[in-house]
């Protein structure tokens, strides 16, 4: 399961601490630095990168009785996660943002000082569109400096819209799955009958599938997933052919959802020992 809380490395050379931070939140860090994070929302996964989720709520900063609330996208790399970004408003307009902050800090047209002078006006709503930051970044400069910044801009915003063009598309193929998997679990409540609960995962990645695997003395199928929960299928009882087996390891590296079953009078009986029934595309 995903933490509540988590401790979170910043790289100070990235976009976070470069871009993010000093514009967003009025500072930056001179190093690494670890933040704790308090997750107040759903962590959602990634589908475009299966190491990443998204999710609402604050950060300490250190040495500071400062709590600042966000929306975060973390990376997990092993056991380490690592802040990507961070931001406030609406997520469309941040994009975009953030697309054009890196274009223009890249390019050498935007520094960190520069950010850190715009929060006030970031702050108060009136630095907080991509268009905004250009032309507050243009003031006081060379008509051939302005040039420079709108054709690095216009880049930045023709790549994130493209971007944004994928990611609609891939959503309306999830909607498609998303019918799917719903008469998958609706089918499964109903081979559950009225005895069995049958309880759903939210969509996580699925990591690996490992055969033959000692689980309270038996032979199990494994399944592991990118928020680190096991899950476990006593294959002589449940998995005879090894149709459930094949199946995950299909879905290897995708999102998916995991059911359990567990007795209406006994909650918890064998989704708390980590047993589960079936593994669907999520």
């Amino acid at each position: 399961m995903f933490p509540s809380v988590l401790n979170v490395l910043v790289k100070h050379k990235e976009h976070c601490n470069l871009d993010s931070f000093p514009l967003r939140f009025g500072f930056s860090f001179a190093s690494d630095q670890i933040l704790t994070l308090k997750r107040e929302s759903a962590a959602d996964n990634s589908r475009q990168h299966n190491n990443r989720w998204k999710f609402k709520g604050t950060m300490t900063l250190p040495d500071a009785d400062r709590v600042e609330q966000a929306t975060f996208v973390v990376l997990k790399d092993k056991e380490e996660f690592r802040l990507v970004t961070a931001w406030r408003n609406d997520g469309n307009t941040e994009f975009y943002l953030s697309e054009v902050m890196k274009s223009l800090r890249k390019a050498g047209e935007l520094s960190v000082e520069d950010l850190l002078a715009f929060h006030p006006r970031y702050k108060e709503g009136k630095l907080c569109s991509h268009a905004e930051l250009v032309l507050a970044l243009s003031a006081n400069k060379s008509s051939e400096q302005i040039a420079k910044i709108q054709s690095q801009s216009e880049l930045a915003v023709q790549r994130a819209q493209e971007e944004i063009d994928l990611l609609r598309k891939e959503n309306r193929e999830l909607k498609k799955e998303n019918m799917i998997l719903k008469q998958q679990i609706e089918s499964e409540r109903l081979k559950a009958g009225a005895n069995n609960t049958v309880n759903v995962t939210s969509p996580n990645t699925l990591l690996s599938v490992r055969t033959d695997v000692p689980h309270y003395g038996s032979s199990c199928t494994e399944l592991t997933l990118a928020d680190g929960m096991k899950w476990y299928m006593k294959t002589s009882t449940f998995d005879k052919n090894g149709d459930v087996t094949r199946q995950a390891q299909s879905l290897i590296g995708k999102p998916v959802v995991v059911t359990s079953w567990d007795p209406v009078n006994e909650p918890g009986k064998w989704s708390s020992r980590g047993y589960f029934r079936n593994v669907y595309l999520a």
